[in-house]
């Protein structure tokens, strides 16, 4: 006959080898999460543009003015925009267009007319389903100015919060479209 504390006892190595297990769970689920972690920042790796084609160009820091922000103002376009052969620009739709910051460095880029002439563009806006194609506009009309050459139409990406993106299929094959028609336009230009 099964006593009380027989009974305990059974209870409690129970109680031990199933909170064993769960630990095991909980490390394999843990483990199986860096490894996707890491499996997907490895896919979006492979999907990034060659490095060459482009540089990013950091705001302004400090006044519009300002002599050290990514376009100088002693003519010409600064040398990172020189250099490149490429240029997207990548930014949030604000009230149906590009925010004041991009606003502000197309504005500073007027004197520079000519510098930028045959430089291959594209187009990169996240937004909330309205107003992306005005903003996509906006920085067409922009490189249009410059006499740029525009890759394509443009990306939108749907975004209502930090990270949205990440999740838009949509917008990551039109992005890998995007700089895949960049690569084939430079590879023709060097002909």
């Amino acid at each position: 006959m099964t006593t009380p504390a027989d009974t305990i006892r059974d209870l409690q190595q129970k109680n031990r080898t199933l909170g064993a297990r769960n630990e095991k769970l909980v490390e394999l689920l843990r483990e199986s999460r860096d490894q996707m972690t890491l499996l997907r920042q490895d896919l979006e790796q492979m999907t990034n543009p060659p490095s060459t084609y482009g540089i990013f160009l950091e705001p302004a820091k400090g006044k519009i003015d300002d002599p050290n922000g990514p376009i100088e103002q002693t003519g010409g376009a600064s040398k990172p925009a020189q250099a490149a052969e490429a240029i997207v620009i990548g930014c949030p739709v604000y009230f149906n267009n590009v925010p004041s910051q991009t606003k502000a460095l197309i504005d500073r880029t007027w004197g520079y007319r000519g510098s930028l002439t045959n430089k291959i563009a594209g187009a990169v806006v996240v937004g909330r389903k309205y107003g992306a194609e005005a903003a996509i506009q906006a920085l067409h009309a922009f490189y249009l100015k410059h006499n740029m050459i525009v890759a394509n139409r443009g990306v939108c990406a749907l975004g209502f919060k930090y990270g949205d993106v990440v999740d838009d299929d949509e917008a990551h094959t039109a992005a890998v479209g995007l700089a895949k028609r960049i690569q084939a336009l430079i590879e023709m230009l060097r002909q």
